[in-house]
């Protein structure tokens, strides 16, 4: 399971964070999670292993909630897809706002997929799905 690379999740409400890792768990889904409530220190992380020789703890995964003060989570993605180390990670945007609009904006910003809360266990699998196809073609 260590070398499994990390589940990324950045929400400010530990609720949503209990629930998003009993859903990962039902999805079969075993790698390490780390979960932040401040997104700048989740920044900080992820700078942080992104910039290691051996991104190991580099997250595959990140789920972020696009309500959250200091930095939404849009501008969690924008960061993430301008640091070349992160190029596979799969953004996860979670929100409990269904705007057409915001879903735009997401894809704007480099988000690979858009999410209500609390996304269905099945949804989950086929992202672990996605990762592994994507690690086979272009690797880590």
């Amino acid at each position: 399971m260590d070398s499994l690379p990390p589940i990324l999740i950045v929400d400010d409400d530990p609720d949503d964070v209990f629930i998003l890792k009993r859903l990962l768990a039902k999805a079969g889904i075993r790698n390490k999670i780390l979960a932040f409530e401040n997104p700048l220190i989740a920044r900080e992380y992820v700078d942080v292993e992104s910039s290691k020789r051996n991104l190991l703890y580099v997250p595959w995964i990140v789920f972020t909630d696009y309500q959250m003060p200091d930095l939404d989570g849009l501008e969690f993605t924008k960061w993430i897809r301008s640091r070349e180390p992160l190029s596979n990670v799969i953004v996860v945007l979670t929100t409990g706002c269904e705007d057409p609009q915001l879903e735009s904006a997401a894809a704007s910003a480099g988000v690979d997929r858009f999410l209500l809360k609390y996304p269905p266990v099945s949804v989950l699998r086929k992202l672990a799905g996605d990762y592994a196809a994507r690690m086979y073609v272009g690797g880590r």
